[in-house]
């Protein structure tokens, strides 16, 4: 069962991210990457894409069937966890760029 909610919580973090880079890629944006710095959109777009594969990889390898709470516990959490990262990671892009 510990598995399948780190796992769940895994791809719930992976699919947020994911869709960020995605969404930002396809409207033309470039969004920071985890390592620092801004790519292109292009950049952004890929990497979207292969945190969703990431993701879809592993929920099929958790049995999530036989543990339906705790994957749902775990992207419930996962979820939540990637949009205060990501709510704090923008706030603090926004703060540096005021005092520039």
């Amino acid at each position: 069962m510990t598995s399948v909610i780190i796992l769940s919580f895994i791809a719930a973090f992976l699919v947020a991210n994911g869709a960020a880079h995605y969404f930002s890629g396809v409207k033309g944006k470039a969004y920071p990457m985890g390592f620092g710095g801004m790519e292109s959109p292009e950049a952004s777009v890929v990497w979207g894409v292969i945190e969703g594969i990431v993701a879809v990889i592993l929920w099929h390898l958790a049995p999530m069937r036989f543990h339906a709470r705790a994957a749902a516990l775990g992207v419930v959490v996962g979820l939540l966890v990637a949009g205060f990262w990501m709510a704090n990671m923008h706030a603090t892009t926004a703060r540096r760029a005021k005092k520039a």
